[in-house]
Order: C-alpha cells, then structure tokens, then sequence
C-alpha cells in the first residue's frame, strides 16, 4: 500500500472518529454521504480504467512516443492539448490515461498538457454548460486564453522536469 494513502485514510478515519465523539448524528450521514458519492463514483472510474486499458491494448508505445514523446517537442504538447480537450469527465478520469501516456514514452510536457487541457478545456461540458451560461464570447476568450496557459504549463514542464 502507497504511504500517501496510508496517511489519508489514518487522517480520514481520525477525523471519523473525532467526528463520532463530538456528534453520533452527523457522523452518520457523512459515513453514509461518502458511500453514496462513492457508490456513484466507481462506474465512471471503472469506465475510465477500462479506456485507459483499451488505449493501452490498441494504441502502442512507438505511437504514443512518436507523437506523445520529449522529442516531439511543441507539436506533442499541442496534441496533448487538443487530446485534454475532447476528453469529458471528472477530474480523477484523467489520471489512469496519463498514468498509460506517460508509461508509453509521453514526454512530461505532453502528459501535463492532456492532464491540464481535460480540467481547462473540457469541450464536451463548455458546449452544454459554459456556453449557456456565460455565453460564446466568453467562452472562446476562456478557451484562447486556457490553451496558452496549458502550453505554457507544458513547456515548463519539460524545462523543470529535465
């Protein structure tokens, strides 16, 4: 077990515990809110493993680092981008796809440009949420200005991680 997540869940459980003392109630409905959350989290995580796995079974290592690789340079990173943007999702739904980006020769400057364009860009819920909203104007100025900021976050990347 990951040291990282040993510490969470002895400070979640603490928590619980403290929690417990101070009030049984309410103790309670939060142990029961997270099954809830938790219950509805596992499809859509299973959902992103299973792609992660079917990326890994038909997309192979010498594409991902000819396209994907620290020698692609800004056209890998750009790519990233665009793959960030036209993934829907949560944020966690990410992880397990840059973890495979990553292990298949990705550069680091890619595998942060995908991770950061699926938060910032996130396509598929700008068009029914943000445009609604907000607008097309504002939405195509934050769109503009979220790719800058995501490249930018790639090369430095590649700068700091060298």
């Amino acid at each position: 077990m990951d040291l990282s997540l040993l510490a969470m869940l002895l400070l979640v459980g603490a928590l619980y515990a403290f929690s417990y003392k101070l009030e049984r109630g309410k103790t309670r409905l939060a142990l029961s809110k997270s099954i809830r959350m938790l219950i509805g989290v596992i499809p859509i995580f299973l959902a992103a493993l299973a792609f992660a796995s079917l990326l890994q079974t038909w997309v192979s290592s010498e594409i991902v680092a000819t396209y994907l690789g620290g020698r692609s340079g800004l056209w890998a990173i750009f790519i990233a981008t665009m793959l960030g943007f036209i993934i829907p999702g949560p944020r966690y739904i990410i992880y397990p796809i840059a973890t495979f980006l990553l292990s298949s020769g990705a550069g680091i400057g890619a595998v942060t440009a995908v991770i950061c364009g699926q938060q910032m860009l996130d396509m598929p819920e700008a068009a029914f949420i943000e445009i609604k909203l907000f607008g097309l104007r504002f939405s195509i100025i934050r769109t503009i200005i979220s790719v800058a900021a995501i490249f930018l976050a790639g090369l430095l990347a590649e700068l700091f991680y060298r």
